[in-house]
């Protein structure tokens, strides 16, 4: 699935999306969904984690308006209705999305972990790794 549309609208968006923006979306999505929130509040970190026991199901950037979340989870739906742009996937390890590396660079600026990523095959934890 390519989500460069998605990464770029969200990129579009950072002017007005401010790490509090994604600090609220992680709350209300831990709290609606009863999902724990791993996200270091003190030095904000690039993405959130909200876990249920067996693992992640939702991750949210700290600085875009951006979800990734798994297609079967509610907090896809919810992070939408929160004002983020959401991309779903079936698994976190599975190389499904793809991505121009002009919309990567443009969300995350030119981390070097993109430089051994595979745009055209790469999972969500993938992204999540190279965005840090």
């Amino acid at each position: 699935m390519n989500v460069s549309e998605v990464v770029m609208r969200a990129a579009r968006r950072r002017a007005s999306w401010s790490w509090l923006d994604s600090k609220r979306v992680m709350e209300e999505l831990a709290a609606r969904c009863e999902l724990a929130l791993d996200w270091d509040w003190e030095a904000p970190e690039e993405w959130g984690s909200l876990r249920r026991e067996k693992g992640d199901e939702a991750i949210v950037s700290g600085t875009l308006p951006l979800c990734v979340a798994l297609a079967d989870s509610p907090s896809a739906a919810m992070a939408a209705e929160s004002g983020c742009e959401v991309i779903t996937v079936s698994s976190w390890v599975a190389p499904e999305l793809s991505c121009s590396l002009e919309a990567l660079t443009e969300a995350f600026g030119y981390p070097d972990a993109f430089s051994s990523m595979d745009t055209e095959a790469f999972s969500a934890q993938d992204l999540w790794y190279a965005a840090m």
